[in-house]
C-alpha cells in the first residue's frame, strides 16, 4: 500500500474498477434503472462532498460497500485493489 497521492490515486482508481467489475449488469431498483454502480459513486460523493472525507481508505470503502459478497470477492479485492 502506498502513501502517495498517486498510490492513493491509483488504489481508488482500482476500487473503482473493481466495483465497476463486480455490479456490471446490475441496476438500481425503480423507473430510471441506473446502472447499481452509480449508488456506490453517489455515496462517495456524499463522503466527499457533503462531509468532507478526504481519507481515501473510508473512500474506497464506499466504493465497494457493496461488492463484497464471497470470500472469492474478498481475495480478488485483496489482490486487484491492495488495501
Amino acid at each position: 500500500m502506498s502513501d502517495t497521492a498517486s498510490g492513493t490515486i491509483g488504489a481508488f482508481a482500482r476500487a473503482v474498477a473493481f466495483a465497476t467489475d463486480a455490479h456490471r449488469g446490475q441496476v438500481r431498483k425503480g423507473a430510471d434503472a441506473d446502472p447499481y454502480i452509480s449508488h456506490p459513486l453517489a455515496v462517495v460523493a456524499i463522503l466527499a462532498d457533503e462531509a468532507q472525507i478526504t481519507d481515501w481508505v473510508t473512500l474506497c470503502g464506499a466504493v465497494l460497500h457493496d461488492t463484497i459478497r464471497s470470500e472469492e470477492h474478498t481475495s480478488e479485492l485483496q489482490s486487484r485493489v491492495d488495501i
